[in-house]
């Protein structure tokens, strides 16, 4: 279990210092859920719920969801630790044998098109993300891959995946202001986002995701990710 791994080899290979620690983990058995940015503890929602912002369905196998960031968010000591380290929201794993799949998940959303994904956002400190939600989506998940993968016994686990994602979901909001419902209506950057309303989405080519064996993907809230 990935939440094991995190609470004894991730400790001991990184020297966190912090107590106590808490793998906020659980699993589930139900074939078909819906991810979504919550607090810890963390819950599941049913396939396409209006508050999801990733469906993942497969076939009933037992998975094991961590909340990634919250776990980082604990890892206060050393201090330098988490200095600029990124985090993305989940880790969903299989726990049989005969499927095996791991998911690192990014999950956000945007105001009245995927074309607002894009715009300029600044991140902490002085950074800033030029391609907008898109590129820091991108880069939570390559930095959290890399970190979780310095781990010799987390990288030995993870490649022993058939199936290796990381998957930037994201559901796109309609404006509620009527004027702004005209001036950007839905349908605007359609041609951009047909290219990721299919099933499992998007592939995107990322030099440090595509490097650990891992396919990144970006999968609008009105499609799901097969398992």
């Amino acid at each position: 279990m990935l939440s094991d791994l995190l609470k004894n080899e991730f400790v001991s290979h990184y020297g966190i210092t912090s107590h106590p620690l808490d793998v906020d983990s659980m699993t589930t058995t139900d074939g078909e859920f819906d991810l979504y940015d919550c607090p810890s503890p963390m819950s599941i929602l049913p396939l396409g719920s209006p508050d999801g912002m990733l469906s993942l369905r497969g076939n009933s196998e037992t998975l094991e969801i961590v909340h990634y960031e919250d776990f980082i968010n604990q890892c206060k000591k050393p201090r330098n630790f988490q200095e600029g380290r990124k985090r993305c929201d989940f880790v969903v794993l299989s726990t049989e044998p005969s499927r095996k799949h791991v998911i690192l998940a990014e999950l956000t959303s945007a105001l009245g098109g995927v074309g607002n994904l894009t715009m300029n956002i600044e991140g902490n400190g002085n950074e800033n993300f030029g391609k907008g939600k898109y590129e820091k989506a991108e880069k939570q998940l390559a930095e959290s891959l890399n970190t979780l993968m310095e781990v010799p016994e987390i990288r030995v686990f993870f490649e022993g995946m058939q199936d290796k994602q990381c998957i930037m979901g994201y559901k796109i909001e309609p404006y509620y202001d009527p004027v702004k419902r005209m001036e950007h209506p839905m349908n605007r950057f359609l041609e951009i986002e047909s290219q990721e309303t299919g099933v499992n989405g998007a592939v995107i080519a990322n030099e440090t995701i595509n490097g650990y064996g891992f396919t990144f993907r970006r999968i609008n809230h009105k499609s799901y990710y097969q398992l």
